[in-house]
């Protein structure tokens, strides 16, 4: 094998590790005035007018066993079964009642609202 193989990639893994000199990220930022920094030296386009993406909305419930001791502390029962919507924005919960009745009760997980269907 030849030094020239094993040359090259040294070099390319040497100036993509490299840091940007502070008088080269001024540059770049006086040439990108719109843009926004990643990482030094690459960028990604802004505008100010730009609607920001929205927030996971903040969960009152946020797992099953949460579910079970909202739902437990409405109605008496066994709790059988907890399934969450593939949104993960509610949790139905089945229980078999004291004189054997099977029902469910969905939880809604972001307000912690319990409803019986």
């Amino acid at each position: 094998m030849t030094i020239a193989k094993h040359v090259k990639p040294c070099l390319l893994s040497l100036l993509l590790v490299t840091p940007l000199s502070q008088a080269h990220m001024d540059k770049l930022s006086a040439s990108n005035s719109q843009s926004r920094f990643l990482t030094p030296g690459i960028t990604q386009q802004y505008s100010p007018n730009s609607t920001p993406r929205k927030n996971k909305p903040t969960l009152a419930i946020k797992s099953s066993q949460q579910a079970i001791a909202r739902v437990q502390q409405q109605y008496q029962g066994k709790v059988l079964r907890v399934q969450s919507n593939r949104s993960g924005n509610s949790y139905q919960v089945k229980m078999l009642s004291s004189d054997g009745r099977v029902f469910y009760v969905t939880v809604d997980a972001r307000t912690g609202a319990v409803r019986r269907n």
